[in-house]
């Protein structure tokens, strides 16, 4: 198993949940669960800064920071550490495979096709299913909505391309500092997504991504200046990135010709589905290629090792699971056209401590 998911983030989620009277279907940290009985918040705000993950705070800031100070917990993304599958847990409370939400490119075999869910789009294709399509196809409880529904003030905030979203992180810290002053009982969930863009383009140890996470660290201090005392801040990660060194190309390899159609999900994360009575000489092979870069898992261990979670499954979700899964162990990408993803130079959705490791830092005024 690459995550105990009793023990991964969705168990923090389900402490915030637990605070405001929503159950989970993972039980709440109780580490967590004593910190927010102690602090006793009127708010909890739950910050998500994109690849922020364990391993790039400790390597790139000082112990004084603001967030290894604050650092309380270091746990375990869920499988894979994607932004896909891994906010819209976080949104929820609930693991991919109870959601169905299992990365960047799903393949549907109902329309036979590959759509990327946040966006509604084909993957290979220029089709256009709509901005709302997979999500109106395997809708997802949101914490945010639950709330609203038993009447405790809860909302989202986003980046500017989302409907009064934020233009930089420096606006969002702010409006959320502000939102602390609140009278009403108050859940928010923040998401801010640059570092991960900076991340794939430049490469997770570039100077670039460093001077970013310090913006990210100055933005975050006003909160020991200016937050309200009544605010529990809770700052994590969806998951890290790992520097990309080498591409491996599918439609170019000796291991095309045993592909039943192209590859999904993730690079990282590759799945692949595999010619009938080509399953030995495809693994044999793969494995002789691939075996130092990539764990090689066949579907009977992906559901034995409950890989993508480990409580009931979606009804769709193992249909939606390949014959093979190909998860990134060094600082390979596994890609199906030449040239395909080239431009990005650091990425996540394998088995690295880098890409699995991410914090839980919690701030609350004295």
């Amino acid at each position: 198993m690459i995550v105990y998911y009793e023990e991964s983030i969705l168990s923090y989620v389900a402490s915030i949940r637990k605070h405001f009277g929503l159950k989970s279907s993972y039980n709440s940290n109780a580490e967590f669960d004593k910190i927010i009985q102690k602090k006793n918040p009127r708010n909890i705000f739950l910050v998500l800064v994109d690849a922020m993950g364990a391993n790039h705070i400790l390597k790139k800031l000082p112990e004084n920071s603001f967030l290894r100070r604050h650092m309380k917990f270091i746990t375990t993304t869920v499988f894979p550490p994607t932004t896909s599958a891994a906010t819209t847990a976080i949104e929820c409370g609930r693991a991919p495979n109870e959601n169905a939400w299992l990365g960047w490119n799903q393949y549907l075999r109902d329309i036979d096709d590959y759509v990327i869910p946040f966006l509604g789009k084909g993957y290979y294709n220029d089709k256009e299913y709509g901005a709302n399509y997979y999500r109106e196809k395997f809708p997802v409880p949101k914490t945010v909505d639950e709330l609203n529904e038993i009447g405790i003030n809860a909302r989202e905030l986003y980046p500017a391309w989302r409907e009064d979203g934020c233009e930089t992180f420096d606006i969002m810290v702010k409006r959320l500092i502000d939102y602390s002053y609140s009278n009403e009982y108050q859940y928010i969930y923040a998401y801010f997504d640059k570092y991960d863009s900076l991340m794939h383009k430049n490469g997770p140890d570039s100077k670039i991504c460093d001077d970013y996470l310090d913006y990210v660290e100055k933005c975050l201090l006003e909160l020991e200046e200016k937050a309200s005392d009544n605010t529990m801040f809770v700052i994590v990660a969806d998951h890290g990135q790992v520097e990309i060194k080498d591409h491996y190309y599918l439609s170019a390899s000796p291991l095309k010709k045993y592909l039943k159609r192209r590859p999904y999900i993730e690079p990282r994360a590759c799945a692949l589905d595999i010619k009938e009575g080509m399953e030995e000489e495809f693994e044999k092979e793969f494995k002789s290629i691939l075996e130092d870069e990539f764990l090689l898992l066949n579907k009977k261990q992906i559901l034995e090792t409950h890989l993508f979670g480990e409580k009931e499954n979606h009804p769709a979700f193992e249909s939606m699971l390949p014959d093979y899964i190909a998860i990134g162990k060094g600082n390979f990408n596994l890609e199906y056209y030449v040239g395909e993803e080239m431009d990005l130079h650091g990425h996540h959705a394998g088995m690295s401590d880098d890409e699995l490791k991410i914090p839980v830092i919690i701030y609350q005024n004295s």
